[in-house]
């Protein structure tokens, strides 16, 4: 038999939990609407008064992230950015369509952050990234599509596999009139190529 103590430390802890939530609920939702408004005092404010913040930034940090990238406003950014335990310039955001048995088509995206930002047109955050060293100036995205075929009473089934690869980051830029981005990943792009060429001069 579970005696009343026990029953009320659960209970307590159950509680606590449901209040936790409430309250990481209430700080996503400010934190979203600060991020956009570009109210970088608040940003702060919201982030130091949050509770669990580990665990309120590893659970959010994809769609905080993808709203820094939005406002184009390269101080936010880089508060949201550096959230992470180790911030990454090539990061990627992953998209997988829900898992449901029954489904005949199953769809998966992968799109870099420096991408992320040229196909939102945020040219300031697109230029910080285009300038980080860090930052894998050829890595694209992709999309992958999945879709399983019935058989026959005399045929089996089989799965098709479609797979899009995206553009790369120069031609991104220019295609979104981002010149400054463009010019400077072109530049690191001619650089590689006479490194390269030196490399294998001297080989």
């Amino acid at each position: 038999m579970f005696g009343m103590g026990w029953l009320t430390k659960c209970w307590n802890e159950h509680q606590e939990r449901v209040l936790l939530k409430k309250h990481r609920d209430a700080q996503l939702k400010a934190l979203t609407q600060a991020i956009k408004d570009k109210d970088h005092s608040l940003v702060e404010s919201i982030l130091a008064s949050t509770e669990g913040l580990d665990k309120f930034k590893s659970d959010n940090y994809d769609e905080l992230l993808k709203e820094a990238i939005l406002t184009d406003d390269v101080n936010i950014f880089e508060k949201i950015f550096e959230l992470a335990k180790n911030p990454d310039p090539n990061h990627i955001f992953h998209w997988h369509s829900p898992a449901i048995p029954s489904a005949v088509s199953m769809s998966s995206s992968r799109n870099p952050l420096l991408s992320t930002a040229l196909e939102a047109k945020a040219g300031n955050v697109a230029l910080r990234l285009a300038n980080d060293p860090r930052t894998d100036i050829y890595l694209t995205g992709s999309y992958d599509r999945h879709r399983y075929h019935g058989g026959g009473l005399l045929s089996s089934g089989y799965t098709e596999h479609e797979k899009t690869i995206y553009s790369k980051a120069s031609v991104l830029a220019e295609k979104h009139g981002l010149n400054e981005v463009a010019a400077v990943l072109m530049k690191r792009e001619a650089a590689d190529l006479t490194a390269r060429a030196q490399s294998f001069t001297l080989s």
